[in-house]
């Protein structure tokens, strides 16, 4: 199953309506649901209900899942809460349902999924010795459905060569941040929204060349395919 968003933080108790104890005690459904309760296309999550008895505790009984927004997503297992994300950048409400008792509406968004990483043709960069800095180094992360640029997706580029002893002190090379990694939310061309350059620090004696990857990751967690690309900056 693609992309199974692991279960987060508990919501508390959701409010029944109708609510009166069934023949089984149950007096009222708890929920815990993704947080944030976001998915990309394609991809499943699952919302669990546990219904609880008037000593708060919880109670074997036969919940059930539905939506009245299934264009936009599909519910896999109506008694375990499986739901999928079936049409990107819109939302979709879920409920659950015990007898006469039924929880408030969940929302759930769906997001095109970030589905790769694309280089400009030409990756190598060279700074003259009267230069400080690169130009800003510029992968698009893209979507497969709809096609085009994922916008507010994050990129984590790192300097991976030349490899140093101590990472956190202060290197002969650094990127936008003053650090061997940075990260940046995409914009609405799926390139960075702030330039992410390759700098010599002052005092110090620039390498002859820098290795930077780009990565990004997906909602689920898996990364983006394309992610590990590099840039190849060189110094005068």
């Amino acid at each position: 199953m693609k992309g199974f968003l692991r279960i987060a933080t508990l919501l508390g108790l959701v409010s029944c309506s109708n609510a009166g104890e069934l023949a089984d005690g149950v007096i009222e459904i708890q929920v815990v649901a993704p947080q944030p309760p976001v998915i990309d296309f394609g991809d499943t999550t699952r919302y669990v209900a546990i219904p609880l008895n008037q000593d708060g505790d919880s109670v074997s009984a036969p919940v059930v899942w539905g939506t009245p927004d299934d264009s936009s997503i599909t519910i896999i297992d109506p008694a375990t809460g499986l739901v999928t994300g079936v049409k990107p950048n819109t939302q979709g409400r879920l409920q659950a349902v015990l007898g006469n008792l039924t929880t408030g509406f969940f929302t759930l968004t769906i997001v095109a999924r970030a589905d790769t990483i694309i280089l400009p043709a030409d990756t190598v960069q060279t700074v003259l010795i009267d230069d400080n800095s690169s130009l800003p180094l510029l992968p698009v992360l893209e979507s497969f459905n709809p096609a085009g640029p994922v916008t507010a997706r994050r990129l984590v580029f790192t300097i991976v060569k030349p490899t140093f002893a101590d990472t956190t002190g202060v290197q002969n090379v650094a990127l936008t941040s003053g650090r061997l990694v940075d990260s940046v939310l995409t914009t609405t061309d799926g390139t960075p929204a702030t330039g992410i350059v390759v700098s010599r620090v002052t005092g110090r004696a620039a390498p002859d060349s820098v290795l930077v990857t780009v990565k990004a990751s997906q909602s689920s967690g898996n990364p983006v395919p394309g992610s590990g690309q590099s840039f190849l900056v060189l110094f005068e």
